[in-house]
């Protein structure tokens, strides 16, 4: 191997320093101290020439050395080999580079076959001893205080930066699982990701801060910016531009679109998929929101199911429970226990077969004969009308669904049917306390009549009105069995006049024969 040195002036040399070549080391206030081969000194005296401030490039088996040391192979070999002294620390890397001013700018140290450190101070409190192995540590201060984690990858600036014991981790972005101590299984991916995690496991984090605060959760998900930002709790799913972000003590949440369960802070088991879905909630559980905005305005309710575009319970019914909301823009729950289906401009709902309700007689307590009939049912005004859908929108508050061809066609239907006002006067009236009509509580909610109701006040009529009936006819049958006694009367004594009549005919007879 050749040795080939690049000058512009060849001058005393004013910048000797130390020299080893072999396992030889040389000092310039020792050559005349000890014999040397002359061919060694010619090369550490060219060596030292090289370093001085006119010096220029080194280069080995290369005769145009294309910077300050050129390594040019000349066979299958490796090209350059440090051996480590057998006391090397972490903190005194193999290489380091400087700036100008003497100042580090990157290490690239290994104490064990499975760790790579790379970036100042990576890796440099690892204890290879006591199982700090399968490390890889690849950023300035990356793992910089990992002792005996084991297979751990920190990819950034301050990745896994408080990192002891904790293994089996992945880190990616600057400062992300910046604070691990002994949490396990943990992937963060993106700047700050998982940020305050201490102790939690096998959390997953994708997105810049993505599960910042959280210390001790685990078994969490957050794929998005600012996801799960605040949770402190296990089990979440978040998906989404600041989905989750509030969470503290929720559990079990699952979230998917941007600022889904967005306001959550300790609500468990709760679904939203869309945009903006269970977007207030802070305190419910067990709800699911299914479209976009849906369930937007829910808070602290439970038990919630709403599918479509802004379906749910209504702005100022923040903490109704056990609704079901289906339909884009549909009418929203006001009060609980209530399902709706469909929306403001829905012509028709039905299917293959009727709708059916528990009647089940062994579930039915209080019962009693105190039903309605004639006196309510005469009461009720049958009308024609037509439907406003404006006038709904404007009543409830409810955003009404973006114009398409067909939205107004249930305007054009003249409908039959009462009105609910007159049902209620009706009732009221007849002292009946009615089950198929539902009074608002609040102004901008709507009377709403179950038709199907009705026909129990109708049976309830119908059987009065066969009394009535039959009733009438027993008197028309008394009174005409009277006429029929009577005729009947008249008639025997018309036929015993008649046979009276002719038995004196026939003395009268018989008293002229006689004479």
């Amino acid at each position: 191997m050749l040795i080939y040195f690049s000058v512009k002036i060849l001058s005393a040399c004013h910048c000797i320093k130390d020299l080893t070549i072999g396992l030889v080391p040389i000092r310039a206030n020792q050559l005349n101290m000890r014999k040397i081969n002359p061919r060694i000194l010619m090369i550490w005296f060219c060596v030292q020439l090289c370093s001085n401030t006119f010096g220029q490039n080194i280069g080995i088996n290369t005769m145009s050395p294309l910077g300050a040391l050129h390594v040019k192979g000349a066979e299958d070999i490796s090209q350059l080999i440090i051996d480590a002294d057998t006391i090397q620390g972490n903190n005194n890397p193999l290489i380091r580079l400087r700036s100008g001013m003497g100042a580090d700018l990157l290490w690239i140290h290994s104490d064990d076959s499975t760790n790579v450190f790379i970036g100042l101070k990576a890796g440099k409190d690892n204890i290879n001893s006591n199982l700090g192995i399968k490390n890889t540590f690849i950023g300035s201060r990356a793992g910089i205080s990992n002792s005996d984690g084991i297979s751990n990858t920190a990819i950034g600036f301050d990745a896994l930066h408080t990192n002891t014991h904790g293994s089996s981790n992945t880190a990616v972005g600057i400062e992300s699982l910046f604070f691990n101590g002994t949490g396990n299984g943990n992937t963060a991916n993106g700047r700050q990701s998982l940020y305050s995690n201490e102790y939690g496991i096998f959390n997953t984090a994708s997105g810049e801060k993505a599960l910042y605060l959280n210390q001790g959760g685990n078994y969490n998900a957050a794929f998005g910016f600012l996801s799960l930002y605040s949770n402190k709790a296990s089990y979440n799913t978040a998906c989404g531009y600041a989905a989750l972000q509030s969470n503290n003590l929720g559990d079990e949440n699952s979230a998917f679109g941007a600022s889904s369960l967005h306001s959550n802070i300790n609500g468990g088991s709760n679904t939203a998929i869309g945009t903006g879905a269970l977007s207030a909630n802070t305190g419910g559980n067990w709800n699911t929101a299914i479209g976009f905005n849906s369930l937007s305005y829910e808070t602290f309710g439970q038990y919630n199911i709403a599918m479509g575009s802004s379906s749910g319970s209504a702005q100022g019914s923040p903490n109704v429970n056990n609704t079901i909301s289906i339909g884009n823009h549909g009418y929203l729950n006001a009060a609980s226990n209530q399902a709706f289906l469909g929306n403001a401009v829905t012509l028709w709902n039905g299917g293959n077969v009727t709708w059916s309700t528990y009647s089940d007689a062994r579930v039915k307590t209080d019962v009693h004969d105190d039903v309605k009939g004639l006196d309510f049912i005469t009461r009720l005004r049958p009308v024609t009308y037509h439907r406003s859908v404006k006038a709904m929108a404007s009543i409830t508050g409810n955003d009404e669904v973006e114009d398409y061809p067909e939205k107004y066609d249930i305007e054009k239907i003249k409908f039959s049917g009462f009105l609910a006002q007159d049902v209620e006067v009706a009732a009221k009236e007849a002292n009946y306390d009615f089950s198929g009509i539902t009074i608002p509580n609040r102004s901008n909610e709507l009377y709403t009549l179950s038709y199907e109701q009705f026909v129990v006040p109708l049976v309830k009529a119908v059987q009065e009105q066969q009394a009535i009936i039959e009733a009438l006819q027993q008197q028309v049958e008394s009174m005409h069995a009277e006429k029929l006694i009577g005729a009947a009367d008249r008639l025997q004594s018309e036929i015993q006049q008649k046979q009276i009549d002719e038995l004196l005919k026939r003395i009268e007879a018989l008293e002229k024969n006689q004479h």
